[in-house]
């Protein structure tokens, strides 16, 4: 479908003929489906990111520029769909470990595996007295490595407040783990 037919199209869904969108959904689905399997992992939660896709892409037809790729919008709102069911589901896993605790007791100077699994104890109980935004911003840098840039985006905040999350989320983290004399 070329750019003018998919904005005349839109026009049309938008003037009345809402049945017409299911020539979107025909065309576009086995996509949107892609783009959420991508970053979800998961077909059961990219089967309802699409679904979410598409009813979110009808309730928002109105603010389309139809001098625009109808593909590009409609990924781009799969992608945002995908990453808040992400955000979702690591919300509810409770956080167990950071990538620094769970490298072993070697790295850390522990001799025994109790030792080492002391101390992934102690951070993961540190970790949950952290703020939300201090926790999440950490956790998705180092468990779930993501790029600061990455890590804003999930968040819906400025990448210099990541920083400074990240940041002050690792003072905090020193100091209780200092206060148990781990560190």
């Amino acid at each position: 479908m070329l750019i003018a037919e998919e904005g005349a199209l839109v026009l049309r869904v938008l003037r009345g003929e809402r049945d017409l969108f299911r020539a979107f959904v025909e065309r576009y689905e086995r996509r949107v489906y892609a783009v959420a399997l991508r970053i979800l992992g998961d077909r059961h939660d990219a089967e309802d990111a699409s679904q979410e896709t598409f009813v979110r892409a009808f309730k928002s037809l109105a603010g389309f520029d139809a001098r625009r790729p109808f593909a590009g919008w409609l990924l781009a709102i799969a992608a945002n769909v995908a990453r808040r069911h992400l955000q979702r589901r690591r919300r509810a896993l409770p956080i167990v470990e950071v990538e620094a605790a769970a490298a072993g007791a070697g790295a850390w100077g522990y001799e025994s595996e109790e030792s080492a699994a002391a101390l992934r104890g102690a951070v993961a109980e540190c970790l949950e007295r952290l703020s939300d935004q201090k926790r999440r911003a950490l956790v998705l840098l180092h468990r779930d490595r993501r790029s600061y840039a990455e890590i804003a985006a999930i968040m819906g905040v400025p990448i210099g407040t990541v920083k400074t999350a990240i940041h002050r989320a690792r003072v905090d983290l020193r100091e209780m783990l200092r206060a148990r004399e781990l560190m």
